[in-house]
């Protein structure tokens, strides 16, 4: 197959994962934006967690709307990890250089289970703006939570504004390939230190983004 585009997952391929510290200490922020003293490790857990039954669960325990609740933790932990991009503590991995490679032959997009105002720093603190034609994460909302990866909505819709059905996902996760497989797209999976080996068989491994160039020129 001949691809004219690329999607990229962006945690753990264009950035470093949000460490687990991260979203728990946002999330206890959430609550005490929302006038909620002491809500307890289980309550912060299953904030950081984003089960969408704990979620209503505890809004109900604390008489919160569900939606609100979750709008604020969304915000608490997009803001603590544009705050860790800024400081350096969640990294941009050196082979993002490789977009340039790609450009202008390819089209690109980024796809990712974060929040949008998340992706869309990650790519102004990449300087790679210019280069994406598209950049969807999941919107604030309890819906939101159900476009999340392996749901291939992000994916296609992001197919749509490329104006494609032959682009090539690149994703760090099981749910990526299944993501990429229901929207009708091939995978790319790529490992790295944090992750381990698919239990469902991508169309490609790589080790490394500097392998894109090659591999495409091949197709």
């Amino acid at each position: 197959m001949t691809y004219d585009a690329v999607v990229f997952d962006s945690d753990g391929v264009l950035v470093t994962p949000t460490d687990r510290e991260t979203v728990q200490v946002a999330a206890e922020k959430t609550f005490t934006s929302l006038g909620v003293r002491d809500p307890g490790p289980d309550a912060i857990a299953a904030i950081a967690d984003g089960s969408i039954d704990e979620i209503t669960e505890i809004a109900m325990a604390y008489e919160l709307v569900p939606n609100e609740l979750w709008r604020a933790r969304e915000r608490a932990v997009s803001q603590s990890q544009r705050e860790l991009i800024d400081e350096g503590g969640k990294r941009f991995y050196t082979d993002v250089g490789t977009i340039n490679r790609l450009t202008p032959e390819y089209r690109l997009a980024v796809v990712s289970n974060n929040q949008q105002a998340t992706v869309e720093h990650v790519a102004r603190s990449g300087m790679l703006t210019d280069a994406l034609e598209a950049i969807y994460g999941r919107p604030p909302t309890i819906e939101g939570l159900r476009r999340m990866k392996p749901n291939p909505a992000m994916i296609t819709t992001a197919l749509e504004d490329l104006d494609t059905d032959r682009a090539l996902y690149i994703g760090d996760q099981q749910t990526d390939i299944e993501a990429a497989r229901a929207a009708g797209i091939d995978a790319a999976y790529l490992q790295r230190s944090h992750n381990g080996i698919p239990t469902d068989e991508p169309a490609y491994v790589i080790e490394s983004l500097w392998e894109l160039p090659e591999l495409l020129g091949e197709k």
